[in-house]
């Protein structure tokens, strides 16, 4: 079940939900997710989709994950 964030537009509150898949349609209002302050005026922040994969014996990820080189 992916976690997804939301924004309250009564208080403006961001809050997380772990929701099913099939919860979730793309560009529909949010159905049963309610905000710690009751309201059910909520939207779902979009965050674009990337994958990062680290190549083992890179030097991109040992300069990331190992600043100093040693």
């Amino acid at each position: 079940m992916p976690l997804y964030e939301y924004q309250c537009r009564q208080c403006g509150r961001r809050f997380e939900r772990l929701r099913r898949l099939q919860d979730e349609a793309e560009g529909e209002k949010p159905q049963g997710v309610t905000c710690d302050c009751g309201s059910r005026e909520v939207e779902r922040i979009e965050y674009s989709r990337v994958a990062v994969q680290a190549v083992a014996g890179s030097s991109a990820g040992s300069a990331c994950c190992n600043p100093g080189g040693t």
